[in-house]
């Protein structure tokens, strides 16, 4: 990897800077597995709030005990890694532990535990990045629900080494993979997706925005694409967020900006071969950065 985008993935932005919690960090585990295992271990998913599924309890242990008075959707309030880290100190003093039950940790989705993961790899010197794209979880390829994982550098094997550390997916027995080492292929990248819907190659209707609106095809892979672009840039912005020209839909977009969103998606497919032109990019195309979410829309 060369030094500059070395560099880029050792350093935090907004969401990923550690804070406080830069030498707490530091003290845990290493060994990637160990570490994503430890990460899940503070996390539950929403869905599993809401959908409670007995077989589950064997890692959260009875779903009864999740407080009433907290919401089942706690994105919102703990957006950044150091408020993700300080509720997870708040609901146990002993912080991040191994085993606990569903009360004692925070219900957020995968992103904000790509995040935390990207958080805690960079306070270890370790260049990590999170991806948002989507994943086929009934192995069937029937649909392909979004889905943020972590890339993170693995100095020896000269690689980037997907990881999802955002719940219990038995991976494993499964699908026949580690959660900790998801090969390229079984993790759809935003990019590709975007591409291969505008070449025709596949059917846009898998790829699924889990919004509650059935959102899915260029739609869907447009949202991701921005997302991952930030992300790739260490601006991993909450999803509610959008660049302000394309926040109200496919046909707000002209045939220009269609093509220069193509061209982003080329690059982006390629990220280290393309660095230094997405960072020229991110620097100069204000459109792809100038922000809107339904809390900052102009009036």
């Amino acid at each position: 990897m060369k030094e500059s985008m070395y560099t880029h993935y050792l350093s935090t932005g907004i969401y990923t800077n550690p804070g406080a919690y830069t030498d707490y960090f530091r003290t845990l585990p290493d060994n990637i597995p160990d570490l994503g295992k430890l990460i899940c271990d503070q996390i539950v998913h929403p869905t599993v709030l809401m959908f409670p599924n007995p077989y589950l309890e064997k890692y959260f242990g009875s779903f009864s005990k999740y407080p009433i008075e907290r919401v089942k959707n706690e994105d919102e309030i703990f957006v950044t890694a150091p408020a993700m880290t300080a509720e997870i100190f708040r609901l146990n003093s002993l912080g991040f532990i191994g085993n606990k039950e569903v009360s004692s940790r925070l219900a957020v989705t995968c992103r904000h535990a790509s995040v935390l993961m990207a958080s805690v790899c960079k306070a270890k010197g370790i260049p990590c990045r999170c991806r948002a794209g989507f994943i086929d979880f009934q192995h069937n390829g029937s649909v392909c629900g979004d889905h943020w994982i972590n890339q993170i550098w693995n100095e020896q094997e000269n690689r980037w080494i997907n990881v999802d550390a955002s719940g219990y997916y038995e991976y494993d027995n499964r699908f026949g993979f580690s959660q900790y080492d998801i090969p390229n292929e079984k993790f759809s990248f935003s990019a590709r997706a975007w591409l291969d819907i505008r070449s025709g190659k596949v059917n846009g209707e898998k790829f699924v925005y889990q919004d509650a609106k059935g959102t899915n095809g260029l739609e869907a892979t447009l949202i991701y694409l921005f997302l991952d672009f930030h992300a790739l840039m260490n601006h991993e912005i909450f999803y509610s967020f959008r660049p302000r020209y394309v926040y109200h839909g496919l046909e707000q977009i002209s045939e220009v900006q269609f093509q220069e969103i193509d061209y982003l998606a080329e690059l982006m497919a390629e990220p280290d071969h393309n660095f230094d032109e997405l960072l020229k990019i991110w620097n100069k195309k204000t459109q792809f950065r100038l922000l809107t979410s339904p809390f900052n829309e102009d009036f």
